[in-house]
């Protein structure tokens, strides 16, 4: 007992000396023992200059795949850490889920939240149903796909572990990962899941109700720093997550009075709108103009939004009269159409008190004008108009026949007749010169 006692450590009433002498014969004893040992050069490990090459290439230190290994290809030791790793016979489901979890938090580090090709080897997927069902599919041998954060977590959550901390954490991470990826309402519903598992979650409520804030779910977002506020609110130092929850329901209060005053603004304009057409509406049918096609019901007018691209911003409005002071009148736009010409030409603009006569002349400048036919370039072909001599027709509701119109007469009076209608809000009407034979053509053409 007492050689036991000696080598394993120093007797207490052993003296100084005695204890220098022990020390002395064990450093001889140890350096006889390594002087006996054959010395052998170092042969099989790494070498200094190429230690971190080595280990780079080494499956347990690897962080990438060798050469060749992507289609599922591995090297024996790196397979055999596989399925050390993911085999279900080896592992219980929370270890499973935990390694899963490690996974997802690497890839959620290097920024690789979705599944990409021919990096990393995964041995299961997700994908989904025809019907919406998500499955788990097993794979027989490994893929070639990465295996991203999403991916990852979404492994460890399929464990159905009874470890509620753990199911909460996967749902959370998960959670982050769909929010970089800017699916607000997927990460949303895996933070509720969190909270479902885990109650007081302080981080599942703020990841909440930043995916609110996102989705602009301002309602939502309160609720979900309200809660953060009650879990955390006692204490005496504020939290960096309750310093992030008061400043994103600053952030909400200052949205929601903005949406307020847009919205009061928004219902300010739909009532002038409102205002505008029961005007516009009193005035058309006050001028007894007959619109085609007529308003649906409950409306107060049919979409009057000009067909033709030049007239497309000058829809018939109600203006103040320039002829009559405090007076306001019609202004519609109006289409010109020369048969002869094979053009038409647009008024913008054209109040309802004003002549035709005085739209020619305004035109025309009181004087005949050249004007050369469309699609006949190779000719160089052109007709003299003068605005004296001009017939304006427009058809007739009645029988489809043109209806000719005095120069001296205003709009007005010619939207009045009962056979004369406003197609699409823009009145239209041929203009033809006096007695030429395009304005006979146009006559035998229509049964006249």
């Amino acid at each position: 007992m007492s050689g036991c006692s000696t080598s394993g450590s120093a007797n207490p009433t052993m003296s100084d000396k005695e204890r220098e002498r022990l020390m002395r014969k064990l450093e001889k004893e140890t350096d006889e023992f390594l002087a006996s040992r054959k010395q052998a050069k170092y042969q099989d490990g790494w070498k200094e200059q190429s230690w971190e090459k080595e280990m780079a290439d080494h499956p347990l230190f690897a962080q990438q795949l060798p050469d060749g290994a992507t289609r599922g290809n591995l090297p024996p030791l790196l397979e055999a850490l596989r399925q050390v790793k993911y085999d279900e016979a080896e592992n219980s489901p929370e270890e499973l889920a935990r390694n899963y979890k490690d996974d997802g938090n690497h890839l959620f580090k290097e920024k690789s939240y979705r599944l990409r090709s021919d990096l990393r080897i995964v041995t299961t997927l997700v994908v989904m149903h025809a019907y919406g069902r998500k499955l788990r599919v097993k794979t027989t041998r490994p893929t070639n796909f990465r295996r991203a954060a999403v991916a990852s977590y979404s492994e460890g959550i399929y464990q159905k572990t009874l470890n509620q901390e753990l199911n909460a954490q996967l749902h959370l991470n998960r959670a982050a990962a769909q929010y970089h990826l800017d699916n607000f309402n997927a990460a949303l519903d895996d933070c509720i899941l969190a909270l479902k598992f885990k109650p007081n979650y302080v981080k599942a409520m703020l990841r909440a109700a930043q995916c609110c804030w996102q989705l602009r779910k301002l309602h939502e977002c309160i609720k979900f720093c309200v809660q953060l506020e009650e879990a955390e609110g006692a204490q005496s130092v504020p939290s960096a997550a309750l310093k992030e929850a008061r400043e994103l329901v600053n952030r909400v209060e200052k949205e929601q009075k903005l949406q307020e005053r847009n919205r009061r603004k928004r219902e300010k304009e739909l009532r002038e709108r409102r205002q505008k057409n029961e005007e516009l509406a009193v005035a058309i049918e006050k001028a007894r103009v007959t619109l085609v096609p007529a308003a649906e019901e409950g409306e107060l007018l049919p979409n009057l939004t000009p067909r033709f691209p030049a007239l497309r911003d000058f829809a018939v409005s109600l203006e103040s009269d320039v002829n009559e002071p405090g007076q306001k009148c019609l202004v519609w736009p109006v289409a010109l159409v020369y048969p002869e010409l094979k053009e038409t030409d647009f008024v913008q603009k054209w109040s309802e008190g004003t002549t035709f006569s005085a739209i020619f002349d305004a035109m025309y400048q009181g004087r005949p004008a050249e004007r050369p036919v469309i699609g006949d370039e190779e000719n160089n072909t052109v007709i003299v108009y003068d605005p004296a001599k001009l017939q304006v027709w427009y058809k007739s509701s009645k029988n489809d026949k043109p209806v000719a119109v005095r120069d001296k007469s205003s709009l007005r009076q010619v939207l009045a007749r009962k056979d004369c209608i406003v197609e699409d809000g823009v009145p239209s009407f041929w203009v033809t010169r006096k007695g030429s034979e395009a304005e006979k053509d146009l006559l035998n053409r229509q049964g006249i």
